[in-house]
């Protein structure tokens, strides 16, 4: 199964506080409830300008639905690789 991450862009992302990072998770959570389906987060990640969320598997059609983003605060939706880092 493919792997699907949300790219957002958010001007100084990787500055903000860890309470500013919790608002904006919380605002996302608060937007994809009106999806219809079930969508959670499993992580994000912080780069520079760029928040990369990687939701469930229940969410991965609606997230790539038309390499649409599933929601205006969404930049685009990535296909991501997985690679395993073991010695």
């Amino acid at each position: 199964m493919a792997t699907f991450l949300i790219e957002r862009n958010i001007p100084g992302a990787s500055q903000l506080t860890p309470e500013q990072l919790r608002d904006i998770a919380r605002t996302s959570n608060e937007v994809v409830e009106g999806l219809g389906v079930a969508y959670t987060w499993q992580h994000s990640y912080v780069a520079g300008d760029k928040i990369y969320c990687g939701p469930n598997s229940a969410a991965t059609s609606t997230t790539t639905s038309a390499g649409k983003p599933p929601c205006r605060a969404c930049s685009r939706t990535v296909s991501a690789s997985s690679v395993s880092c073991t010695q």
